[in-house]
């Protein structure tokens, strides 16, 4: 066992048909092991020799040059590679990238939204071998190596591959080859794998070409010739006419509004005068793209990718349109804006040719099988912390597999209605969402009345640490509660409105409860909090959106803000004594955002409850009557 790391004991122990993972550097022709002489990387199966990469423990295979470039692949990336390699195995690397993104200032994007290859784990090829055609930043190859026997990772830009075999080092993954190579010239041995991944990438395969639909086939040509029969390509890709073009959205690759709605010569004229060049990032309709992959020899079916494939928040079959497209608007679809409501309202009347349409494709397609219906996933939290969720429509259950402990499945039924969130967001009406507040915080109130109370010094006692850590991560000094008892209360732990159901008939059902025992307040805070960031459009919780809001609220008399006043104080006694429920709602948003692993977005709520304004908001709820009209 001494080969094998924790993430990897998190993970499945043996690939397809029961073998173990492989792990070390490995031959791109026979998987064999790579072994190093005086000149070169020498398989020790076939004698393939291999060049070293652009960084120890990468190979290279001729003089690839990247031609899709970013500002990451440089600047960024020459940071990130020394900050990965101080960390300790098995890191979190996400968590490291977006905390340097946050601190100097820049968007990181999808590049390390690991929930992006939540559909690529749930096809069952993704357990044996698989090929990473254009690894980017590194998060398929994690994502992938979690679940593989072993990943054969390639990409032109070295930048990309130096940082890429950074992560897997800092992840402890060792079941996987990245490689300096070309795909327009694949170095795989003939029906090597069981998967191969080619997301976001197909596109730019053509960037420069004089021909670049030819150039896109002969790429899946060498996809179906590396694949064995029976293997999946699972292909991301923008759709051409996607509905979003048609609004006047800018194309994502050339940057220009209409361009993909265009015959592809007017559009090459369109882009030349704008002084962008030919149009060579070939996109595809939904008819377009399943006769490219058939030219290559792969029978393949499609899947929406909403709200895209880069950022999917849900993915369905397009023949699971009916029961999908309704549970999309009803559960994921975010409703922040005047805009988006009229379109959510819009949308629910689509009918199934809204395929046609959608922003982008996922498509899986097998060599010598027929493609099994892709699966209907949704992803909640993106990052390696978050869970694999599927959808069987038959069964009407919800499956889960954490991404760091796959092998850990549970199911549980499907329940009927609109996610708490969406519900609270979606009329078009203000009154209406006024009116919706307004019952969901007197429906919740006997919820959290009913939970289990006690009294654990021991928890009690838990719960502040973990609050004055965190604060001490802020800057924040000694952090004292008043009146301290040793009162617990079996707490939910992630009771916002995103994580409650509401059904048809106004009932609420909490889901993915935590269940341990702790100090009260962090249940009743944070759903006060996220209902009314809500009213500033935050897409999820937001607590100094919605300590704002609240105040707002509170001034105006609002009968939202008597009931959440009324919540907090059966929570925190907040009427007794507003200066020790300030200091618990402090407690109870430290201790949420810290198990949560997102302590620095939360600054500037802690200056405001440094400044004593949080203070001065608790007291103004306190004030409020406590009857609504």
């Amino acid at each position: 066992m001494a080969d094998v790391t924790e993430p990897e004991r998190t993970s499945p122990a043996v690939g397809a048909a029961g073998d173990p993972r492989l792990l070390g550097l490995r031959c791109l022709r026979c998987l064999g092991a790579l072994g190093e002489d005086a000149t070169a990387l020498r398989c020790e199966r076939c004698g393939t020799a291999y060049e070293r990469g652009p960084r120890s423990g990468t190979i290279g295979v001729g003089c690839p040059e990247g031609t899709f470039r970013q500002e990451l692949d440089a600047d960024v990336v020459s940071v990130l590679e020394p900050l990965l390699d101080a960390l300790a195995p098995p890191a979190c690397t996400e968590t490291v990238i977006e905390a340097h993104a946050d601190e100097a200032g820049f968007e990181i994007g999808n590049p390390i939204w690991e929930g992006r290859f939540d559909l690529a784990r749930a096809l069952p090829q993704a357990s044996g071998i698989v090929l990473d055609l254009g690894c980017g930043f590194g998060t398929s190859t994690v994502a992938l190596a979690r679940s593989a026997r072993h990943v054969l990772a390639l990409d032109p830009s070295p930048a990309r591959v130096r940082l890429t075999a950074a992560r897997l080092r800092a992840e402890g993954l060792r079941n996987a080859t990245v490689t300096h190579a070309d795909a327009l010239r694949l170095p795989v041995g003939d029906a090597l794998c069981d998967l191969v991944a080619v997301v976001g990438v197909l596109e730019w395969t053509s960037f420069g070409s004089t021909d670049p639909l030819e150039t896109q086939r002969a790429v899946l040509r060498e996809v179906a010739r590396v694949l064995r029969p029976g293997g999946a390509l699972l292909l991301g890709i923008e759709n051409r006419f996607g509905a979003h073009y048609f609004g006047g959205m800018a194309e994502e690759h050339v940057g220009l509004p209409f361009v993909s709605l265009l015959p592809r010569r007017l559009g090459d004229a369109y882009a030349r005068l704008a002084g962008r060049g030919r149009v060579t990032t070939y996109t595809h309709s939904r008819r377009a793209l399943l006769r490219l992959l058939r030219d290559a020899g792969l029978d393949a079916r499609l899947a929406v990718a909403l709200p895209s494939y880069g950022r999917p928040q849900f993915v369905f079959d397009e023949e699971a349109f009916g029961p999908a497209w309704d549970f999309y608007l009803r559960h994921a679809y975010h409703y922040s804006s005047p805009a988006r409501r009229l379109v959510g309202a819009v949308a629910a009347r689509s009918p199934r040719a809204g395929v046609v349409v959608a922003p982008s494709f996922f498509a899986v397609a097998r060599k010598a099988a027929a493609p099994d219906p892709v699966p209907t996933l949704v992803t909640g939290t993106a990052d390696c912390r978050g869970d694999i969720k599927t959808i069987d429509w038959s069964r009407r259950e919800l499956r889960r597999r954490p991404r760091l402990a796959a092998d850990e499945v549970t199911t549980e039924p499907l329940v009927a209605g609109w996610n708490g969130r969406r519900w609270l967001a979606a009329p078009i009406l203000g009154s209406e969402r006024r009116r919706r507040e307004i019952h969901l915080l007197q429906t919740v109130l006997p919820l959290l009345s009913r939970r289990p109370r006690s009294v654990d010094a021991g928890a009690h006692a838990r719960s502040l640490r973990a609050a004055q850590e965190a604060w001490e991560r802020l800057g924040g000094a000694e952090l004292a509660v008043e009146g301290e008892d040793a009162g617990v209360v079996l707490e939910h732990g992630d009771f916002v409105t995103g994580n409650l159901v509401v059904a048809d008939d106004g009932s609420v059902v909490a889901l993915d409860a935590a269940d341990e025992w702790a100090l009260p307040g962090r249940d009743a805070t944070m759903l006060v909090l996220d209902l009314f960031g809500l009213r500033a459009g935050a897409k999820r919780p937001a607590v100094d959106l919605g300590l704002q809001m609240l105040a707002a609220a509170a001034a105006a008399g609002e009968d939202a803000a008597r009931l959440a006043a009324g919540l907090l104080d059966e929570e925190l006694g907040l009427r007794r004594d507003p200066s020790r429920a300030s200091q618990l709602v402090l407690v109870a948003v430290l201790r949420h955002y810290a198990a949560r692993g997102e302590l620095q977005g939360i600054r500037p709520f802690a200056e405001r409850a440094a400044s004593g304004e949080l203070l001065r908001v608790v007291q103004e709820l306190a004030h409020l009557p406590g009857e609504t009209r």
